[in-house]
Formats: structure tokens, sequence, C-alpha cells
């Protein structure tokens, strides 16, 4: 079998490829959570793919939480509430992309790979077909997880087309070529450009409000950073996490939300410096920074050089150049 990679797997993944692995045979190989990159369905992330020599292949797409299918729609209800998914398309996508690079290395020539694919919902008990395409056959529910590979191989014996079946070496040098494969950029399309421009001003909303209060309430640029930081931080972990419902690759993900912050860092700390907000948050209108705004204040109060942007009414900057409390200034005012 395949090594084992957890870091990318969530919970439900974990349980299935227990659950799977527990039921190979020899010389049945698994692989998990790996990415291939086909012209036609894309760059396709594939949860659980199982070779089976002389029978064929099974992409199984893994879905948490309580799967339902009402009136041609697939919900996902989870303790965070109901998404919208698209399991089918998903794991078509994934045997597609699988059986079309396999022939493109030549492991099949001309001819694709038999292959089928399933829907793996540990936590959803499945009680007949859920549409016109996932036939009872194919959903591996919380009944079905300790015979799901018996499943398997049961449908993958009833090849009624002329693709071809991998024999032993074959299925050895495709595990050897998926596992080593180079991941190559997929295009980005314009509803995926669009739907990571909707993402990306939606963290720098946030990124931008999260540095602007923190520096209102806490008077602190070194607090607006780190609110913005795990602001972005956060906001990463949930895109990779949540890749699979928007389409996103995790890439995109960092490279987005990398952008993001960055601006808001920009925009954030210019909002907090508009002459009305300084006002609110206790800061004279006339320097950078927060200078204390009250009837007293001198070089030690304000410790650090600061810009004049207006009028200099603390007298703090003797020699008129606009930066006040230079340290020779500081010594002289202390003579």
């Amino acid at each position: 079998m395949a090594p084992s990679n957890t870091q990318l797997q969530t919970k439900s993944e974990q349980l299935v490829i227990n659950a799977l692995r527990a039921q190979l045979l020899p010389g049945e190989l698994l692989l998990e959570n790996f990415r291939l990159t086909d012209s036609q369905s894309g760059d396709v992330e594939i949860d659980v793919l199982v070779l089976i020599p002389n029978l064929g292949l099974a992409v199984i797409e893994v879905k948490g939480g309580l799967i339902e299918y009402r009136d041609g729609q697939w919900t996902s209800r989870t303790g965070t509430g109901v998404r919208r998914i698209n399991p089918v398309e998903q794991a078509r996508r994934g045997k597609h992309a699988v059986r079309n690079y396999l022939s493109r290395q030549g492991v099949t020539s001309d001819h694709l790979a038999h292959a089928e694919w399933f829907i793996a919902m540990p936590h959803t008990i499945v009680s007949g077909d859920m549409g016109p395409e996932a036939v009872a056959d194919v959903l591996i529910g919380t009944k079905e997880i300790s015979q799901a590979m018996e499943m398997v191989r049961k449908r993958l014996a009833n090849n009624a087309s002329n693709d071809r079946i991998l024999d032993d070496s074959q299925v050895e040098l495709a595990l050897a070529l998926l596992q080593n494969q180079s991941f190559e950029a997929a295009p980005l399309t314009l509803d995926h450009a669009a739907s990571l421009g909707r993402y990306g001003l939606l963290i720098l909303g946030v990124a931008t409000v999260g540095f602007f209060t923190a520096e209102l309430v806490w008077t602190s640029l070194v607090a607006g950073i780190w609110t913005t930081i795990l602001i972005g931080a956060f906001s990463w972990w949930v895109g990779v996490r949540f890749h699979k419902r928007n389409g996103h690759v995790p890439r995109h993900i960092v490279w987005v939300n990398i952008a993001a912050v960055l601006l808001s860092l920009g925009l954030g700390d210019g909002l907090a410096h508009v002459a009305y907000f300084k006002e609110l948050r206790g800061c004279n209108i006339n320097y950078a920074g927060c200078v204390p705004d009250q009837p007293v204040v001198d070089c030690a109060v304000v410790r650090d050089e600061v810009e004049v942007l207006i009028k200099d009414v603390y007298g703090i900057d003797p020699d008129g150049d606009h930066v006040a409390c230079e340290w020779h200034e500081f010594l002289d005012l202390q003579k």
C-alpha cells in the first residue's frame, strides 16, 4: 500500500481511509489526497484512489457531515451549518483525470483504464439511490464502511466496456507515476478568478477593519499588525479547508491572502490616521502617529521621532524641519 499522508486528511477522510486500508488484499494499493492537472477537468483533487490489479481503479470522494440529496441538490450539514456540495461531479472529474493521465503517460497506451467512482459518507446512513447517477452501489455510508472494499471489487468486476484492465506491473507503474508526478499549474478560469476576487475583497475588508479596530482601541501599531496577521492566518486556514467547496486551489488561496493582508496593513493604518478617528483615539491631529492630545506634551512623553503634519503646537520641533523629537532636539529641550 502507499504511504499515508495524514496531515492533509480531514477526520472523515481518516475514518474512510483507515477502514479501506484494513480491508485491502495483498497487491491492492491505496493512494490518498493528491492532485492532478487535466486539460479537460482542470486542477482536480482526489481524496482516495484504490488500484486493484486485474480489476481496475476506484476513485472515492469523501464527504463529512450529514449528506442529503433533495430536489436535485446535494447538501452537507455540519455543526457550522448547511452548504451545497457536488460530490458526483467531483468524483466523475477525478475518475476522468486519472484515466487521462495514465493514458498520456503510456500506462494504458491509447486506451483508458477501467475505473469507477464512489462517494463515501461515513456519517450518513444510505437508504437507496441519491439521484439518477449516484445509485446505491456507489454510495458508501455508515453501514457500508465495514464492507467498502467488497463493494468496490464487485462493481469493478462488472466491466461491460472495452476499457483497459491493469495488471500487477501496470498498477505498480501507475502508483509510481501518481506519487512522483510533477504538478503543473492549472489554467485559472474566469469563474475561478472572479470567485478568488470576491474572496480576496472579503479578506481585505475583514483584515482592514481588524487592523483599524486594534489600533483604535489599543492605540498600538503592533496590536494592529498582530490582529491582521491572525485574521490572515485564520482566513487562509478556512480557505484551504473548504477549497473543495469553492473550487480554489490552496496555493491560490495563499496568494490571495498574502496580497489582501499586505494591502489591508496600508488601508487600516491610513484609515486609523484620518483626523476624525485620531481625535476619537485621543491623538493630536497635528502630528503623525498618536501624540497624546493634552495641554502639555514633551519629548519625554512622545519618546520617539514623529512627523509634524500641520503645526508644532507643543514646541517639540525647534529646528522647524517637521520632524519632532529628534535626538539632538531632545537633548536641547532637556537643557
